[in-house]
């Protein structure tokens, strides 16, 4: 089932056929289905695409063509529950929308589809020849129609959108050219193989030997100084709504605490809770043997430090007061049953054997208005002083838009004039990362990159409390000066010299060994072993060495048995050997030519369709009837 479900997703996912590739023959199919709603929800918005609505009963149309193809595709297999695993409602939704988004593409590129046109292409239809070739009439024709359960209009225009969609697609395929080239390549990379024997010495294998000099450091530097580029930078000033301090401040009359309390008095109750003591032992005969000590009247605590190998023994099995939630199931149902005194058990739980005594019990009730007091001052503090700092940071923001240049001098105004109110500076930051000395701040690092300079915000919220921000300076990206990079500098070098040395030792033993050097030689010099690839093709991977481009590439075009390398692979120098290789076999590409270009020019074209749908959902917008996705039990596609 796994692999069905595979196989279906890759069908419906292939645009092409998804948007293009269902014709006329499919209009025919679903012409006459009920649609399931009255005529007033039919032609309801399931979605919308910009202005263009997506009424329930295309919806429902698409939904159960889709069913139809893969009832057809699967037979047996197809249930309900392969169609939600599929999402198949969102596939249909996603399905119309895509091809209200290339009709509407269509119109712009002017590949309107004259009367005439659809005129020529409706009589030449099978459907509505007769038995020699020619169109059956209008009478017969509109007959026909009627029959299907559309109107002449909607059927008509059915048939005029497939023409534009296929309008659509033919100047999509005009942009596309493959090459020659482009298919011999496509073709090597579906049969070259090779595989390699290879002897390699990781570049960490020095790490801690390797010591570097002030002149190396800087020479490392001087040479790789793009490489510590410090990214853009801004600095803001900002004004910090001081929540903390605001709720503080804030007048809360005991009537008010009263009555917030009265309207919640449920959040402040005290759960039933009771008081116990246990003894824990790891077999059923020793839980037997404790509890008859017990029952012969020794006391719970002397019997709990002796036996119990619970943390709790040397205070004599004690636990505390507890609610419900703090223990295990098996052992809380057993506890909560139970009555003051009694011992129950012995209780199995995934520790051992319980044996476990209730000393007291409190019922469920709610807590005093006095004993609560504070809480629900700090409570009502909280939310009172949240809405006034965000209302607050509203207003400052607004007085600073409209002080435009001066926003930076009516900040200071305000600080000094208004309490609660922290002016500061940040230090440079970049658009990731914590912002000084603010904290991590992902809004504010946010806000900031969207300003001009000079900008003002709308209200930020942060841990701190609200803010607004103005763009102080925006700082280019620069290169840093050494004593900032020192340490990465330092440590870039170390790395580069534990590369060198690594590829060093494979060349001087490969050399040493003269012009007849072979691999098993060179790693007998080294005290390493040979160690052998899997099949590998075109690409960077080469099992089980990892990432090796440079290897993969050149592996692919050297006889059998060269020698090669050292190059690297996956953090290491690797010398290698080509132990076997699979060639392109020109008179089978010969055959497969055509057959390849066809496949990549698809692979374009759909590439083609699916970049213009998804450039056109960003900028139309796409909404979805919530009703509709909450009905489905499925979360709203990604526009």
């Amino acid at each position: 089932m796994l692999q069905v479900l595979r196989d279906s997703m890759k069908y419906l996912a292939w645009i092409l056929w998804v948007v293009i590739g269902v014709f006329v023959l499919f209009v025919f199919v679903d012409f006459g289905r009920g649609s399931g709603y009255d005529q007033g929800g039919a032609n309801d918005a399931a979605a919308t695409v910009g202005k263009q609505k997506i009424t329930y009963r295309e919806y429902e149309t698409e939904y159960r063509r889709l069913e139809d193809q893969m009832r057809e595709r699967l037979g047996g297999q197809y249930t309900p529950e392969l169609a939600e695993q599929l999402r198949l409602p969102m596939q249909a939704l996603d399905q119309l929308v895509s091809r209200k988004i290339l009709l509407r593409e269509a119109d712009r590129l002017d590949l309107a589809v004259s009367d005439g046109e659809l005129r020529r292409y409706i009589v030449n239809l099978p459907a509505f020849q007769d038995s020699t070739g020619k169109f059956v009439g209008a009478e017969s024709y509109h007959q026909a129609v009627r029959r299907l359960g559309y109107t002449t209009e909607s059927f008509e225009q059915s048939v005029r959108d497939q023409l534009m969609l296929q309008r659509v697609l033919g100047a999509l395929e005009k942009a596309v050219v493959v090459s020659d080239q482009d298919v011999e390549e496509r073709y090597r990379q579906q049969v070259e193989r090779a595989r390699v024997r290879y002897v390699s010495i990781p570049f960490a294998a020095s790490v801690g030997r390797v010591a570097v000099s002030d002149a190396e450091v800087q020479r490392y530097f001087d040479q790789n100084r793009e490489r510590f580029q410090v990214p853009e930078q801004r600095v803001a000033d900002y004004l910090l709504v001081d929540q903390a301090a605001l709720e503080q401040s804030l007048p809360l009359t005991d009537e008010e605490l009263r009555d917030y309390y009265a309207q919640r008095q449920q959040e402040y109750a005290q759960p039933e809770q009771l008081r116990a003591r246990h003894i824990l032992v790891d077999t059923a005969p020793q839980a037997a043997a404790a509890k008859a000590r017990l029952d012969a009247g020794e006391d719970f605590a002397k019997v709990a430090k002796e036996v119990s190998k619970d943390g709790s023994a040397a205070t004599g099995g004690d636990l505390g007061w507890f609610g419900r939630g703090r223990m295990v199931q098996p052992f809380e149902e057993a506890a909560f049953g139970a009555n003051p005194g009694a011992v129950v058990g012995p209780v199995q739980t995934q520790f051992g054997y319980h044996l476990i005594q209730v000393q007291e019990k409190r019922a469920a009730m709610a807590s005093p208005f006095e004993e609560v007091r504070q809480a629900v001052r700090t409570r009502v503090a909280a939310e009172r002083s949240a809405q006034a700092a965000e209302e607050k940071a509203k207003t400052l923001a607004d007085e600073l838009a409209k002080a435009g240049v001066g926003a930076r001098q009516r900040m200071q105004e305000l600080a000094a004039q208004q309490k609660g109110l922290e002016l500061a500076t940040t230090e440079p930051f970049g658009k990731q990362g914590p912002v000084v000395p603010l904290g991590s701040a992902p809004a504010v690092n946010t806000a900031a990159f969207l300003l001009q300079k000079g900008g003002v915000s709308a209200p930020i919220r942060t841990p701190r409390g609200w803010l607004v921000l103005r763009l102080a300076e925006v700082k280019p990206p620069r290169v840093p000066a050494l004593a900032e990079v020192r340490e990465a500098v330092r440590r870039g070098a170390e790395q580069q010299k534990q590369r060198q040395q690594a590829f060093e030792r494979l060349q001087q033993t490969r050399r040493g060994l003269g012009a007849g050097a072979t691999l098993d030689a060179v790693a007998a010099q080294l005290g390493l072993g040979v160690q052998e690839s899997q099949e590998f093709g075109q690409g960077a991977l080469v099992p089980p060495l990892g990432y090796a481009p440079e290897l993969a590439r050149a592996a692919l075009t050297q006889p059998v048995g060269t020698l090669a390398g050292p190059v690297e692979a996956a953090g290491s120098a690797v010398l290698y050997q080509v132990a076997s290789r699979q060639g392109m076999d020109p008179v089978v590409f010969a055959q497969q030519k055509e057959s390849l270009r066809e496949q990549i020019e698809q692979e374009q074209v759909t590439s083609l369709v699916t970049s213009l749908i998804n450039a056109r959902k960003q900028e139309l917008g796409v909404t979805y009837d919530p009703q509709l996705v909450k009905q489905l039990g499925i979360p709203p596609p990604r526009a």
